[in-house]
């Protein structure tokens, strides 16, 4: 069964992943040669503030136990980046 249908802006989005964060299941979209990470939740609704930069899978949990989920991925050159998940 098709859950969402949505067009990104550059046809080789090419990793999916699925990320349980609470109570909350997410999808991720990684486009590397664009270096973008899209979050969308399971309707397909693009998550306020996103893409974001990234060139590879993220991995999503609480990493400062605040509550709030973030998005953690790396850049070239070995940078890590983490970035808030603003969800209602």
């Amino acid at each position: 069964d098709i859950l969402f249908d949505t067009e990104l802006s550059q046809s080789d989005s090419e990793q999916i992943a699925v990320h349980r964060s609470g109570s909350s299941t997410l999808l991720s979209v990684l486009n590397s040669s664009q270096n973008q990470v899209y979050l969308f939740d399971v309707n397909g609704k693009a998550i306020p503030g996103f893409p974001v930069f990234g060139s590879s899978i993220p991995s999503l949990g609480d990493i400062n136990l605040d509550g709030y989920s973030n998005l953690i991925t790396t850049g070239k050159g070995g940078h890590v980046y983490a970035y808030s998940i603003e969800q209602n």
